[in-house]
């Protein structure tokens, strides 16, 4: 349950930022006075990325107790990194 509720709270956490930061972009020259306490805001909102990974990590762990399987990080890297590179070149 706890690890449903940081996935939420971070979750939100995202959309929140991206709005913010929309925001910013279109609204600059009228926010140009709250800018700094926004900035703040948005820097608190930051922990979800952080968040995440410890989601992954736990979740990783939890799945193997005695260690990864043998080929693990390779196989990962296929399934992963190599469509992560194919959409960055595209």
């Amino acid at each position: 349950k706890e690890i449903f509720v940081i996935r939420c709270i971070s979750c939100l956490s995202v959309v929140l930022l991206h709005i913010i930061s929309m925001v910013l972009i279109l609204q600059a020259e009228a926010l140009a006075d709250i800018s700094h306490t926004v900035d703040s805001y948005r820097t608190l909102l930051m922990f979800s990325t952080p968040a995440f990974i410890f989601i992954s990590e736990f979740l990783l762990a939890r799945s193997y107790p005695a260690g990864v399987p043998k080929g693990f990080l390779k196989k990962r890297g296929k399934v992963i990194f190599v469509p992560f590179l194919f959409i960055a070149a595209v």
